[in-house]
């Protein structure tokens, strides 16, 4: 019997919104977007899990391009994000019906912190009693850890948790774990549905 739904958070809770970071970020440093985005490949793995703070991140990406760290520095990230992100009202909605039903319902999302603290600023985590970002946690999907981490919060087996995302490498290894499953590719209603189907509800 399923007891929890795990969502992931950007294309499913909200719409995960592509920002212009790297220009930004390229302008305020005086370079070039190219070479931006060379370092913030480099980077992004370890900020994403939390193994490199905001201030370290900024001080590797000057000592790179060898310029001074931008006074507006923490707010490259956020601006842009800021504007453009969107949390799904009718999602939300389904979250409470969930807990209204006697469900336990969290996000486990990869995420950097910049953009956690603009989805914190709008109470975008507030429905769910599970939030596992991995730049809080230090775990990121699809290693096998942030998923057994959740299980441990929710003192809950595998196939008592439907897990939502929309990255199949995600979703496979929650199956592989003994989750259910269900990827979140088509329109919102038809997640829903898919959602309302899986649990028996009416």
């Amino acid at each position: 019997m399923i007891k929890a739904v795990i969502f992931d958070y950007g294309k499913v809770i909200s719409d995960s919104p592509g920002t212009h970071v790297r220009k930004d970020i390229a302008e305020a440093f005086k370079s070039s977007e190219d070479e931006v985005g060379k370092i913030i490949g480099k980077l992004i793995g370890r900020f994403r899990k939390g193994k490199l703070s905001e201030d370290e991140f900024w001080e590797i990406m000057a000592n790179e391009l060898d310029r001074e760290i931008p006074e507006h520095k923490h707010e490259l990230w956020r601006n842009d994000f800021r504007k453009k992100l969107v949390i799904f009202d009718d999602m939300l909605e389904l979250v409470r019906e969930l807990k209204a039903k006697g469900l336990k319902v969290g996000v486990m999302s990869n995420n950097i912190k910049p953009f956690v603290d603009v989805i914190k600023e709008r109470q975008g985590f507030s429905e769910f009693e599970l939030v596992l970002n991995s730049c809080e946690v230090g775990l990121s999907k699809p290693g096998e850890d942030i998923y057994k981490l959740a299980l441990i919060e929710l003192d809950l087996s595998p196939n008592e948790v439907l897990f939502i995302d929309d990255r199949e490498e995600n979703i496979d290894t929650a199956k592989r774990l003994g989750m259910h499953v269900l990827i979140a590719r088509k329109n919102r209603d038809k997640v829903k549905e898919d959602i309302k189907r899986v649990l028996n509800f009416a």
